[in-house]
């Protein structure tokens, strides 16, 4: 009974193949699920006259063959057989010797060698149509390299506004103390004086020598006038504050 049914497998499986179809030709003997096999598609003038092969290319056939890659077709000692070098991939364990698939209305059959088809145990990634699916241990590294790069990012741009805060410290610190090497006259160090809490804030250091500035200054300040006299006075403490400072406004 067996044989019968085999038989008309057999029978069959060239029925259809001599109809509109496709055979693949298998050197090797066993083949894995998930990995690429190198065949011969074999195709009669019938079947190359109805079906354009190249349009098969990157498709699933049947959902259970996967065309990764298909040469063009070639013509047989003059003959009405047609070969092409194909790269195949089998996504599942065929329950048939025959398959069906459909392209533009057409139903082609695509049957293949005796091969048996090895499934795979933990298959690393399935690959469907055009689309690959990856493994877990794939997803995780990508995951881990995109928080990664996250992180990185986020420090790059608290690295750059730190390092733009350090720029804009040093640029305003350098015009205050060109502000305070610039006041020569006695208006000037008035107005240097009525910003103190400026310079105070930026160069803490300075604050005791201002103090001793500021002790000559109140000397005459709060007049309604200042002889020439008491202002030559306020300008050499000035000078002497500067003279004491030198160096230690911050290191600038």
């Amino acid at each position: 009974m067996k044989r019968i049914i085999s038989i008309l497998f057999i029978l069959l499986s060239h029925a259809a193949f001599s109809a509109v179809g496709l055979h693949l030709d298998f050197t090797q003997k066993t083949l894995k699920q998930g990995k690429v096999a190198d065949t011969i598609v074999r195709m009669d003038e019938n079947s190359v006259q109805k079906i354009e092969l190249q349009q098969l290319k990157g498709q699933s056939l049947a959902d259970v063959i996967y065309l990764l890659d298909v040469s063009p077709l070639v013509k047989k000692d003059g003959g009405s057989k047609f070969e092409a070098e194909a790269k195949v991939i089998f996504l599942k364990q065929p329950e048939a010797q025959v398959l069906l698939h459909k392209l533009s209305g057409v139903d082609i059959a695509i049957t293949w060698s005796k091969v048996e088809i090895i499934p795979t145990e933990v298959t690393q990634k399935l690959i469907f149509g055009q689309f690959e699916i990856p493994s877990r241990k794939k997803i995780l590294i990508w995951f881990i390299s995109l928080i990664l790069l996250i992180v990185g990012i986020a420090f790059f741009f608290k690295y750059q506004r730190r390092l733009q805060e350090k720029k804009n410290i040093l640029i305003r610190r350098k015009k205050h103390k060109a502000e305070l090497m610039e006041a020569k006259e006695y208006s000037q160090i008035v107005h240097i004086w009525m910003q103190r809490d400026v310079y105070l804030k930026e160069f803490p250091e300075i604050h005791e020598a201002f103090k001793k500035f500021e002790a000559t200054l109140f000397k005459y300040q709060f007049k309604p006038s200042q002889s020439e006299s008491e202002k030559a006075e306020v300008q050499e403490a000035y000078r002497a504050f500067m003279a004491n400072i030198q160096g230690g406004l911050s290191g600038i």
